[in-house]
């Protein structure tokens, strides 16, 4: 199996929000601009022609890491489409992109790529329903599923490597906690800093001391407050840089939980439309014997028809499915074996920022130090 760097590098991917468009007198949505590097293309979509994208591969790779969406959250597009629901979705989308294309098995399928390719906007999901909506299920199509066997190795080692993820998954979370409880605070200081340093501003006004008396006694405050102030905004703003950092990092950790997650549900789709997904292919397989498949070119047509007839007997043996698929959660284990090294990057980046922010900030507060140095230390 290709490394996770050579994965990664199949394309890259880039979603854009372009803009929020009103349907009918209330409801909105948002379109997004998607753009492979791979295919060269650069093409309009909405989150419906998604979640099309997501139902065929479902069906299509009923036992390989498809991860989930993002939810459509239909209500934050009334009245007024909420800004940070729809660039935490953009980002979402993404990394749901990324994932299917650097999938071994899924990123070069033909309707991720017409996903990518098709241009015109206003029919792709009838479209992509039309055109690949009949091919079978990668049981059917992959020339490796009639070898596959159910041996006791595979099978130990599948159950091997759940166990494995679920202490790698509990890991993942708690690293996901700080990241997002450090987010949090570092935003919350920015927030009381910003505040700090603009009620030390009102001070600067003059009618707040008294031209005579005590203030006398003392170095000018009024002198001293506008350095301070300038000071407490440096701080602020690097803290909100190196906050931006940590977001970026933790996008990392967000595509490793997507990973995870795809994985339970796979599981589950295992465990409940194993029986559904074989009639369902049968079904298919009778389609094409009567030749009405369409949305593969003819000379993939004959090929496929010809292996179907050829060996259509073990297609439709239910436990040769069930030995697919065994080996298909075993090579799925190695794809996330390979991902979950992103979690070292996330950490590496985490440890940088950390060991270098309160370096960055050790200057600024050197220099109000400096700036209140005329200031007798008083202790009550």
């Amino acid at each position: 199996m290709s490394e996770l760097k050579d994965l990664l590098h199949i394309d890259s991917i880039d979603v854009e929000a372009l803009r929020t468009k009103k349907k009918g007198i209330i409801k909105k949505y948002v379109e997004y601009n998607v753009s492979s590097t791979r295919y060269k293309s650069q093409v309009c979509r909405r989150y419906n022609d998604f979640y099309a994208l997501y139902e065929y591969l479902i069906n299509r790779y009923p036992y390989r890491l498809v991860p989930k969406l993002p939810p459509p959250k239909i209500n934050a597009l009334f009245n007024g489409a909420d800004s940070d629901f729809i660039e935490d979705r953009r980002i979402a989308l993404k990394r749901w992109l990324i994932l299917i294309s650097s999938h071994p098995v899924m990123n070069g399928d033909v309707g991720f790529r017409f996903f990518l390719t098709y241009m015109n906007q206003s029919d792709f999901t009838n479209k992509l329903k039309e055109e690949f909506g009949h091919i079978p299920d990668e049981y059917v199509t992959n020339p490796k599923s009639v070898a596959c066997k159910s041996t006791l190795e595979i099978t130990t080692k599948v159950q091997s490597s759940n166990i494995k993820l679920d202490i790698i998954a509990i890991c993942i979370q708690d690293v996901a906690n700080y990241f997002i409880s450090s987010i949090n605070k570092s935003r919350q200081d920015i927030s009381e800093i910003h505040k700090l340093s603009q009620s030390l501003k009102t001070l600067t006004n003059e009618s707040y001391f008294p031209t005579t008396g005590t203030t006398m006694e003392f170095p000018d405050l009024r002198q001293t407050i506008p350095s301070v102030s300038e000071s407490l905004n440096d701080i602020a703003e690097k803290k909100n840089k190196y906050t931006d950092e940590k977001e970026n990092s933790f996008r990392t950790i967000k595509l490793l939980q997507d990973v995870i997650t795809s994985y339970k549900d796979l599981w589950q789709r295992k465990e409940r439309n194993m029986f559904a997904d074989h009639k369902k292919a049968l079904e298919k397989i009778a389609i094409i014997k009567k030749k009405k498949l369409t949305g593969v070119p003819n000379i993939d047509f004959e090929k496929t028809a010809a292996e179907v007839y050829e060996q259509e007997r073990i297609f439709s043996d239910f436990e040769q499915r069930q030995s697919f698929c065994l080996n298909c959660l075993a090579e799925e284990h190695e794809t996330i074996f390979r991902f979950v090294d992103l979690l070292g990057n996330a950490i590496s980046g985490l440890s940088r920022i950390e060991s270098t922010e309160s370096g960055d900030y050790r200057k600024d507060w050197f220099k109000i130090k400096e700036t209140t140095n005329e200031f007798t230390l008083i202790y009550i």
